[in-house]
């Protein structure tokens, strides 16, 4: 019994370390703006995290309108031996030079940086971090923030997933 209650301690301390360490990005009831940029067509297509890994994490971008994207993410499950796969729709809105991507599932917006390197077939995902406090219920009131804060570089969570076009 006092091993199984250590084991249970130990997990626990885990599980939250692992929370604060690897964070999740800013979620939002509102986006940083409406979906009025373009799809770019560079960002379609089969989105690779580590090409050397036997069973990576893959994103497959789509067009779903003029101004937003499908996408589709797919992480491998170890214990079902398959991909589990979450659907999002997404928009860029480009700030002083910045993009950020506003990607959407079940009425929340998950705020990410990113960066493309077009001539590599690389793009960098960066998450917004999630220790902003402020709520927003105006895209206005969020888009002056980030504007007001985006250059800093505790605006963001720390690891940067890099995607290699496949």
């Amino acid at each position: 019994m006092q091993k199984f209650q250590s084991f249970i301690k130990l997990a626990f301390v885990l599980s939250v370390m692992s929370f604060i360490l690897w964070g999740c990005p800013y979620s939002s009831d509102v986006p940083i703006d409406e979906a009025k940029e373009k799809v770019n067509p560079d960002l379609m297509g089969k989105w690779t995290k580590d090409v050397n890994s036997e069973n990576p994490k893959f994103y497959n971008v789509t067009k779903a309108s003029d101004t937003k994207y499908n996408f589709e993410e797919n992480t491998w499950n170890s214990t079902d031996k398959k991909y589990d796969k979450k659907n999002y729709t997404g928009h860029t809105t480009t700030i002083g030079g910045d993009i950020f991507l506003n990607m959407e599932s079940g009425g929340k917006y998950y705020l990410y940086k990113i960066v493309l390197r077009k001539n590599e077939g690389v793009f960098e995902l960066i998450e917004v971090t999630d220790n902003i406090k402020e709520k927003f219920t105006k895209s206005a009131d969020l888009k002056a923030f980030v504007t007001k804060y985006k250059d800093l570089s505790f605006f963001y969570n720390k690891e940067v997933e890099k995607y290699k076009k496949s």
